[in-house]
Parts: structure tokens; C-alpha cells; sequence
């Protein structure tokens, strides 16, 4: 049952290949459940115990604990995964910041100026005050750490002034 799981979650599959991975998938846990009863069963749990992948299993169904009975999950109909969508636009300079730092991994203030349609010396000044004191820092690049019980990489910040 865990291999008929494991290709389903990739967003980039075609369409056929996810509707012949939850057939298979439909299939394992069918056989299992009326070989072993629902995943959730406590005895089944039991079987399963130390598997790092038992949390995924549990997921297949949705148990109700009184009735012990179980009702699949919606990976058996469905796709659950999908393909992350780029932000396109935003309307407040903040959101362009999170959306850099989550696409981006850093500040881009080129990318922020395309999410806002503006340029970086009309947004910029919102970002000055006690939660953004100086909006124009950039990573320069990993160094070696000195401090014992550290990752081992710091980074080194330029300012760079207006």
C-alpha cells in the first residue's frame, strides 16, 4: 500500500498517470482492509509501529473510533497536490515582500517592483519605520562560523545606503 502512495503526491504528473496510481492504490488498500481491516485499527497500528511512513497509512481514511469503521481519504478520488501557482501581483509592498522571500529566498527588489507594478523609490520608503528600519540589506554570502554549537555557516550582511 505505502508504493501505490508514494507517486501520488507529485504534482508534476500527467493526468493518466496519477488516475493509474490511485487505481493501484485503491487496489492495495482494498486488499489490505479486507484482509486486516482498516488501517487504524489499534492492532494494525500496532503492526506498523516504528514504520516512519504509519503517519501517511493513517491518512488514507478518515476513523471513526465508535463505529470502527473507515472512510477513505480524498487521495482515492482526487488530486490532493497540486502544482504551485506564481503570484502574479500584489497591491501592498509587505506582500511583495513575503512573496520574494518565499519564491525568491531573499529580497528582490527587482521581483517586488514587477508584483507591484512600481518602481523600488516609490515602495521602498513604506517599508522605513520600527518593524523595517533599514530596507536596503543584502546577504553578500556564507562565511565560516567561529561560534562552537553553531550551523557552522553564518552570513555576512552589506548595508547598502541611499
Amino acid at each position: 500500500m505505502r508504493c501505490g502512495v508514494s507517486p501520488l503526491p507529485n504534482g508534476r504528473r500527467r493526468r493518466g498517470q496519477v488516475i493509474e496510481a490511485r487505481q493501484q492504490l485503491n487496489y492495495a488498500y482494498e486488499r489490505f482492509v479486507a484482509r486486516f481491516g482498516p488501517v487504524n485499527l489499534r492492532a494494525n497500528q500496532r503492526a506498523f509501529d516504528g514504520d516512519p511512513d504509519l503517519p501517511l497509512l493513517l491518512s488514507l481514511e478518515h476513523y471513526n473510533e465508535e463505529t470502527q469503521r473507515a472512510a477513505k481519504a480524498s487521495i482515492f478520488r482526487e488530486r490532493t497536490i497540486h502544482l504551485r501557482q506564481p503570484v502574479l501581483s500584489v497591491s501592498e509592498p509587505k506582500e511583495a515582500l513575503l512573496v520574494s522571500l518565499n519564491e525568491q529566498g531573499r529580497v528582490d527588489l527587482d521581483h517586488m517592483a514587477g508584483l507591484l507594478n512600481k518602481p523600488p523609490g516609490e515602495f521602498l520608503p513604506r517599508f522605513e519605520g520600527p518593524h523595517f528600519p533599514e530596507p536596503a540589506i543584502e546577504p553578500v554570502g556564507p562565511t565560516t562560523s567561529i561560534f562552537p554549537g553553531t550551523c557552522g555557516i553564518s552570513w555576512r550582511w552589506r548595508m547598502r545606503r541611499r
